[in-house]
């Protein structure tokens, strides 16, 4: 009998993680208190990262319905668009490029590449799109009706050292009373760098949220210097609030297409909510 229902848990775990979860798209609202930006309301940013395309889904179709309604002033990408194991497919590249194209915000679409998007990648999905800013290691002052957001892009790298410098270099460029957004694919820069240099809103994803969680324990593994300290969610250090997306694909290669746990996610900030606005 026990073993009977050890089958049935195992197989319903099984199919959640395999079929159900990995299509079950959320979005998660993100309330930071910040200047006003715009007069009347918050300023609403969509992040979205980790999309890992291989060929598209009804999971990429929900994400591109719920963008759509949601109708965001502000879209930032923070990574890996293609899944590693299509990253040389002619046709993803394609179709990935198909869905970016489609993203559309009145106050400007910016990404950043992730540790899969070479530099072959990144050319072919972003040197044709108009649309999308991509920040190569560059502070970008976004005007706005009531006041200016400094978004920081940093290229992600193979030498953390190299991407620890960058930070710090463009935070140094920035005017005092700069409002700062740093987007960059890992948590990894939140300790060394990040609050040290007084980031103010620092979104990345990467970990996945570790794709597999265990109750009361949450991932069983995160792909960070952090380990599990930043595996999802919401975190504050000094100054630095950072947000670390679960993202909206899976990990390639030879890992299981499978998310226990651990849905997709869309993050909905709204940047100045009025309810912390004077």
């Amino acid at each position: 009998m026990a073993f009977g229902l050890l089958q049935a848990a195992l197989f319903a775990g099984e199919v959640d993680g395999l079929y159900i979860e990995p299509f079950h798209l959320c979005v998660t609202e993100l309330p930071v208190s910040a200047p006003a930006f715009l007069p009347d309301r918050s300023l609403r940013i969509i992040q979205v990262t980790d999309i890992h395309v291989e060929h598209p889904t009804r999971r990429e179709e929900d994400m591109m319905t719920k963008v759509d309604v949601i109708q965001p002033d502000m879209i930032f990408l923070t990574g890996d668009y293609v899944n590693s194991s299509y990253n040389n497919d002619s046709r993803t590249l394609q179709e990935t490029l198909q869905i970016l194209s489609q993203l559309h915000a009145p106050y400007g679409i910016y990404a950043v590449n992730g540790n899969i998007d070479n530099l072959f990648i990144i050319s072919t999905l972003f040197d044709g799109l108009a649309n999308i800013h991509v920040l190569n290691d560059e502070v970008l002052p976004i005007p706005l009706p009531a006041g200016s957001l400094y978004l920081v892009g940093v290229t992600i790298s193979d030498s953390g050292n190299r991407d620890v410098k960058v930070l710090q270099t463009l935070m140094n460029s920035l005017p005092p009373e700069a409002y700062s957004v740093l987007l960059y694919h890992t948590p990894d820069l939140m300790i060394s760098t990040a609050s040290s240099t007084g980031v103010d809103l620092y979104f990345s994803g990467h970990t996945h949220g570790g794709q597999i969680r265990l109750p009361f324990f949450g991932a069983i593994t995160s792909d960070s210097i952090y380990r599990k300290k930043y595996e999802m969610g919401e975190y504050s250090v000094g100054p630095t609030t950072l947000y670390v997306s679960r993202g909206i694909g899976m990990g390639g290669g030879l890992l299981p297409r499978a998310r226990f746990l651990c849905p997709p996610e869309l993050v909905l900030v709204e940047l100045g909510n009025s309810i912390n606005q004077p």
